[in-house]
């Protein structure tokens, strides 16, 4: 905070300069004091100034105020922040999701734009961040960690630390902090690439590495806190969630379109209160659909006070603790950065609530104190779209390259007993089943849609019947065969069980020396026949029964 902006809050809070608002009889949810007590609250400049509470402040007088907002006794309470999410999951882009979240009190959003990224790398990202400039909303963007999402996955990008770090250096401040990692692999090996991934949010504001660690627990979950990594949205039962608790780990309980864990979470909440604090929110994907129908944030605290939680304490993990968690709610900085609460020196989010059910959309929302929605209908002002930003988004476009496959492709036999994907509703996890017979199965296909295919096919490889395949990546080699996959960083092999999630560094010895040798072999037959690929570049290759190892 400058001592020019600084002085004016003091001139303000004082009461020696006129406020811009004063909101009048409201009951202000205290998110700091955990309760619901009458008073005001002044805004000047889009930052709140002054908080009055009846009776303990009447000797303090009142603000004089350009426009007095009389609240009618309604709840004012601080504007919710979604704590990750990725907005292009919506279909829509983030000036339009804007419209959308500040319907429904969502004010800040942390946003991945992993999946944008995934395909069209860091151009995705800024146009992300180009588009989002015209919201009346604050979004966050994080840098997406891990392009692709694994070292093994095919992606139409990918993202080095190298990369980030030139990104920050030509953008200074426009990426919040590190997206969620989600190369666990990566992190319990101490990869150095993805070390250095890690390290590279030391570059950006918050400086902060938000998480994604499904079913992650012991020694590993030590090692994904130890690297520093701050929260987790993948928690689907409350003793997975207390184990990260304990960790020293934020947890975000999911409450979106595909996945809904809040419900389940909450007796770890129930059985102690307190924990809320290191407790906050999350969409992760939400459809419009969905937003505009049941709702966003707004919905999870809808579903966790149906859980028996406290009003209150839902509107706290809604906005307090999210701040808490990317360090948005304390220190001597520009007060249009911090929120989370009803306090002086906050930027002016702000919800004016009938009730504190949840079932209907704010009355009011105001982003930096400008009236931006009301009742369930988008008031605010979203900027025109610049050159920059329709050139970029013209760039972005076309990007789906399908190859030539055959009908045989998509016509596979179903095996008695092999493993398939055991879908569990509400749920991002999956279980594994092997049926005895194919009643109640639907065939699903991974086609490659970044034009590697095409690409391929214009070379004359074929793609009638694909079996296996191979991934080169940086230096990273992997050979999947059935459940296991062998894999090759620089001079380590791994070897791993899909589907009980077993791993080994293979050259230090290992449970499976007979699996380890035959897939060796295979790896080092197989490589040798291959062309020489550049350790920079990345490729997903297919593989017809005609040149494909069999055992």
């Amino acid at each position: 905070m400058s001592v020019e902006v600084m002085r004016s809050v003091i001139e303000a809070a004082e009461g020696r300069v006129p406020v811009d608002t004063l909101f009048a009889n409201a009951q202000i949810v205290d998110v700091y004091g955990q309760r619901v007590a009458p008073g005001s609250v002044a805004v000047k400049d889009g930052v709140i100034v002054g908080v009055l509470y009846d009776g303990r402040d009447d000797a303090a007088g009142t603000y004089e105020a350009a426009e007095v907002i009389d609240c009618q006794g309604r709840y004012l309470a601080p504007g919710f922040i979604d704590g990750h999410l990725h907005i292009e999951s919506s279909n829509i882009r983030p000036a339009e999701y804007a419209r959308m979240a500040a319907t429904r009190g969502t004010t800040t959003a942390i946003a991945d734009s992993h999946e944008i990224a995934n395909v069209s790398g860091l151009d995705g990202l800024r146009f992300m961040i180009e588009d989002g400039r015209r919201a009346p909303i604050s979004i966050k963007y994080m840098m997406p960690s891990c392009v692709p999402a694994l070292p093994d996955e095919q992606a139409g990008a990918v993202i080095t630390a190298a990369d980030m770090q030139a990104f920050f250096a030509e953008h200074p401040g426009d990426v919040f902090g590190l997206g969620e990692m989600m190369n666990l692999p990566g992190v319990f090996m101490a990869d150095p690439e993805t070390c250095a991934r890690i390290d590279a949010a030391n570059q950006t504001p918050s400086k902060q590495v938000d998480g994604h660690a499904p079913l992650v627990a012991g020694k590993d979950l030590n090692a994904y806190a130890a690297a520093g990594i701050i929260a987790d949205h993948e928690s689907t039962i409350p003793e997975e969630a207390l184990d990260k608790l304990s960790r020293g780990m934020y947890v975000m309980l999911r409450e979106g379109t595909c996945s809904h864990d809040l419900a389940n979470l909450s007796p770890m909440l129930l059985e102690n209160p307190a924990r809320a604090r290191r407790c906050c929110f999350a969409t992760d994907d939400c459809a419009p659909s969905d937003a505009l129908a049941s709702g966003m944030i707004d919905n999870a605290c809808r579903v966790a006070i149906e859980a028996g939680i406290d009003p209150v304490v839902a509107i706290s993990m809604a906005s307090l603790s999210t701040a808490e968690a990317f360090g948005l709610d304390h220190g001597c900085r520009d007060p249009h950065e911090l929120r989370g609460a009803i306090a002086p020196g906050k930027r002016a989010d702000l919800l004016v609530l009938n009730d504190l059910t949840f079932t209907t959309a704010p009355h009011r929302v105001y982003a930096a104190g400008a009236l931006v929605a009301q009742d369930g209908t988008f008031v605010g002002e979203i900027a025109p779209e610049m050159a920059e930003v329709a050139a970029l988004a013209d760039e972005l476009r076309a990007s789906v390259k399908l190859p030539k496959l055959s009908l045989d492709v998509f016509d596979y036999a179903f095996k008695p007993g092999e493993a398939v994907i055991d879908v569990v509703p509400g749920k991002a996890i999956t279980g594994m089943a092997r049926p005895e017979s194919a009643e109640g199965l639907r065939r699903i296909m991974l086609i490659e849609r970044h034009g590697r295919g095409v690409s391929l096919q214009a070379e004359g490889a074929e793609f009638e019947r694909p079996l296996y395949w191979r991934m080169l990546y940086r230096g990273q080699r992997a050979l999947h065969q059935g459940d296991w996959k062998y894999l090759r960083v620089e001079d380590n092999d791994y070897l791993f069980n899909i589907a009980t999630d077993e791993r080994e560094r293979a050259n230090q010895g290992g449970r499976q020396p007979e699996r380890l040798a035959r897939m060796r072999a295979d790896w080092e037959a197989w490589n040798a026949t291959m062309p020489a690929i550049a350790d920079d570049a990345s490729y997903s290759l297919v593989y017809t029964a005609k040149n494909m190892p069999q055992r």
